[in-house]
């Protein structure tokens, strides 16, 4: 999609987008590392984020701990520095999956993710908050304002469309370049 528009493409990062050592933005990508406010049209605040947490303390959303060592940039160059990058990938993979497969608090990490977005709706930092990371498609309405978490694109090529004033959750079929409406937007 990205190459297709010709335009920079916004790119939240994630848990482990941060290594990317500057090759997305090379490549054209406009890259955030925390979370970007954008004023829609009709006067609506959009918050776009990853959902693991936000560093700026007035948020009151903080990450695990284990999230800001991977977000460290020291870890991260001492990491890179003891290992090669077959090497690198290899351990991160794995743990990766060895975490996915040992998470006694999956429950737990979703239910908080939309506590705080709810929490974060009703303080009025935003009118409408994007986010991702515990991979689960949400499009619900809070007070008039809403929560959208677009699932796992690496899993189920979803994101969300905004054409014409309204968002909509879709699926990205690369090999046709085209997107197709995910039936239950309101899934959660």
């Amino acid at each position: 999609y990205h190459q297709q528009t010709g335009k920079k493409t916004l790119l939240i990062t994630g848990n482990h987008d941060n290594w990317d050592f500057g090759y997305l933005n090379s490549i054209g990508f406009d890259i955030e590392h925390e979370y970007r406010f954008l004023m829609l049209p009709g006067g609506e605040r959009l918050m776009l984020m990853h959902g693991d947490g936000l560093k700026e303390p007035r948020f009151e959303f903080h990450r695990p701990r284990l999230h800001r060592l991977l977000r460290n940039p020291y870890f991260v160059k001492l990491f890179k520095f003891v290992t090669t990058p077959r090497l690198g990938n290899k351990v991160m993979h794995s743990f990766s999956a060895w975490s996915r497969n040992n998470d006694s608090d999956d429950t737990f990490d979703k239910k908080h993710l939309d506590k705080q977005v709810f929490r974060l709706l009703n303080s009025d930092v935003a009118d409408i908050i994007i986010c991702g990371h515990h991979h689960e498609i949400r499009n619900q309405s809070v007070n008039q304002k809403r929560y959208i978490n677009t699932g796992a694109f690496f899993k189920n090529s979803t994101v969300c469309l905004y054409t014409t004033g309204s968002f909509h959750l879709v699926r990205w079929h690369g090999a046709q370049r085209i997107f197709t409406p995910i039936n239950n937007e309101s899934a959660g």
